[in-house]
């Protein structure tokens, strides 16, 4: 991904970043904390830009993934999530971390691009014997139900049971306490279920 376009539009300087950028911010800041690297980005550092591009792009592009289903647009909702998050960074909360703030904002960013594409015609794959429902988040049908899910549903069952974030991390995320991620979990994942399950004939209405 080039890092032209993560540039944040208000404190940033306006650099424009060479090929070699990527290198040499592995090599002079890889080793640095989210937080020294977030002031850095506010001081207009394209390289540790691109440190954090690198530390938390899989994760994030998990998250795209699970709700996009092909790899194209996954890549693509990835780079705009990094590109709003880093244009926004004065507004970044201190107190999350920043790989679960960028999924949050690659959240919105999928469920727009969901919202203009056409229906799709796959057919839902059959279900794995024995298997908990959101535990499939690679699967047609399973992808289907998540998007239908209301947002902050989404948000917690991709947190937790994807990247396996902990109560506390989502909570920070979210602004909310700890008891109501747990309570929103288990919420979600019951509507997840019982979806789920109705999608492929298992379930009643």
């Amino acid at each position: 991904m080039d890092t032209t376009a993560l540039a944040p539009s208000d404190s940033a300087a306006s650099t424009t970043p060479q090929t070699h950028g990527l290198a040499a911010a592995r090599s002079g800041a890889e080793g640095a904390p989210d937080g020294s690297l977030l002031d850095r980005c506010l001081a207009g550092d394209l390289q540790a830009m691109a440190v954090l591009l690198e530390r938390h792009r899989d994760p994030v592009f998990r998250a795209c993934l699970a709700l996009m289903g092909r790899r194209e647009d996954a890549e693509d909702a990835t780079q705009e999530a990094f590109v709003r998050a880093f244009r926004s960074l004065g507004r970044f909360r201190r107190g999350c971390t920043f790989r679960t703030w960028v999924i949050g904002i690659a959240l919105n960013v999928c469920r727009s691009s969901l919202r203009r594409r056409k229906p799709c015609e796959e057919l839902p794959e059959a279900p794995v014997a024995g298997a908990d429902p959101e535990r499939m988040l690679g699967q047609v049908a399973t992808r289907a139900v998540l998007s239908s899910l209301p947002q902050e549903s989404q948000q917690v069952l991709l947190l937790r049971c994807l990247e396996g974030c902990s109560y506390e991390e989502i909570a920070e995320a979210l602004g909310c306490a700890e008891s109501a991620v747990k309570d929103r979990v288990f919420r979600a994942r019951r509507l997840f279920r019982q979806r789920y399950l109705k999608m492929m004939g298992e379930g009643t209405p």
